[in-house]
């Protein structure tokens, strides 16, 4: 499917999609991520875990406490109460500087589903930087009628 980009995305080494450029839709398919579900609770717990840094940066490798192990593992096992592995399916675009970059297909649905759109990964949703043709071409009839 034709789509048309309407956000630069660029990188240190230049553009990948450019705005009013068309690009083509590789494939569609499922992905398995991690989204947060409650992003203030699983931000307030992670900041356990920067509370344990100096104690752990302390010992040397291979004789830190059993108890601070412990500690850090309750932490991070607190914080992962907000995660929750989904299946979201993703467009595969290829950019102008060959990458395959991947889009999810509908924020609406996360948050209609989840209550969230928050990921512990970068993620890009393709209504942010693509229309499809059709939409395209329905704006430009609109126009005209």
């Amino acid at each position: 499917m034709k789509i048309k980009c309407i956000k630069l995305m660029a990188a240190h080494w230049g553009s990948i999609f450019e705005v009013d450029k068309w690009y083509e839709i590789k494939f569609t398919e499922s992905a398995k991520l991690t989204i947060i579900t409650d992003y203030d609770k699983y931000m307030s717990s992670l900041k356990g875990v920067t509370e344990l840094i100096p104690e752990l940066a302390s010992n040397k490798i291979g004789n830190i406490p059993h108890e601070l192990i412990e500690r850090q593992n309750n932490v991070l096992m607190e914080a992962s109460k907000f995660l929750l592995k989904i299946n979201v399916d993703r467009h595969v675009v290829i950019g102008d500087d060959k990458s395959h970059q991947n889009f999810l297909v509908n924020r609406k649905e996360l948050l209609d589903k989840y209550n969230s759109d928050k990921f512990n990964t970068t993620v890009h949703f393709f209504d942010e930087y693509f229309e499809t043709i059709n939409k395209v071409r329905e704006d430009k009839i609109n126009k005209i009628i």
